[in-house]
C-alpha cells in the first residue's frame, strides 16, 4: 500500500511540473524574443527587453513610424504588479485586433494584453541616445553614480528618462499599493543597469 501512495505521489509531483513548465505564457514570451531578434537582425542594432522577476510583463509592442521606413522602430511594454493569464477581451482575437488597429496589428502587438495592475509603461528607443528631461524637473535620483531626473506628471506618478549611447527608456510610473516613489527608484536602476 506504502508503494502505491508513493507511485501516485511522485506521478502528482511530476504531472505538477510538467503543468507549470508547459505555461502556455512561456512560449509566448519564447515568440517575444524571436520576433526581437528579427527586429535586430533587419536594423542592425541591439534592443533589450529587461523581464524583472517582480513585475511580469503584461503587453509588449512595436511602434513603427510608417513615414520612416529605415529607423528601427521602438518597442512599448506595461509591466504590472500581477499577471493575470487571461488576455483583456478586445485581445482575444486576431480578428478584433486587426479592425480596431489595423491590418499590422498582430505583429506589432506579439504580446498579451494581459490582464492585472499596470504601474509601468516604458518605452525602449534604440537612439535615445543621451537625451536628458530638462524642464519641470521635481527631483534628482542619484543612481550608479549618475543624476537621474524625474519628474512629477501627476499625484499618481512620475516620468524619467533612463538613457545611454546605446538606447534607452521613457518610464511612466502609476503609483498602487505596494508600488509607490521608493519602487519606481529601484525599477530605473534595474532599468539603468540593464543597459
Amino acid at each position: 500500500m506504502k508503494c502505491i501512495r508513493f507511485v501516485f505521489l511522485v506521478f502528482l509531483l511530476i504531472s505538477f511540473i510538467f503543468i507549470v513548465a508547459c505555461d502556455p505564457n512561456d512560449e509566448e514570451l519564447d515568440d517575444l524574443k524571436s520576433r526581437v531578434e528579427e527586429l535586430e537582425k533587419e536594423y542592425e542594432i541591439g534592443y533589450n527587453v529587461p523581464t524583472h522577476p517582480d513585475y511580469p510583463i503584461l503587453y509588449f509592442s512595436i511602434a513603427e513610424s510608417p513615414d520612416i521606413t529605415d529607423t528601427p522602430p521602438e518597442l512599448l511594454i506595461s509591466y504590472g504588479l500581477n499577471k493575470e493569464d487571461e488576455l483583456i477581451d478586445e485581445y482575444k482575437d486576431d480578428e478584433i485586433i486587426k479592425e480596431h488597429y489595423g491590418e499590422e496589428a498582430s505583429q506589432e502587438l506579439p504580446y498579451g494584453r494581459y490582464k492585472g495592475t499596470s504601474v509601468i509603461n516604458l518605452r525602449y528607443s534604440p537612439l535615445y541616445g543621451r537625451a536628458k528631461v530638462e524642464e519641470n524637473v521635481d527631483g534628482i535620483w542619484e543612481i550608479n553614480g549618475e543624476e537621474i531626473p524625474y519628474m512629477e506628471v501627476v499625484e499618481e506618478g512620475l516620468m524619467t528618462i533612463v538613457a545611454r549611447q546605446e538606447g534607452g527608456y521613457q518610464v511612466n510610473y502609476t503609483y498602487e499599493d505596494g508600488f509607490g516613489k521608493d519602487e519606481a527608484k529601484e525599477f530605473t536602476k534595474f532599468l539603468f543597469d540593464s543597459l
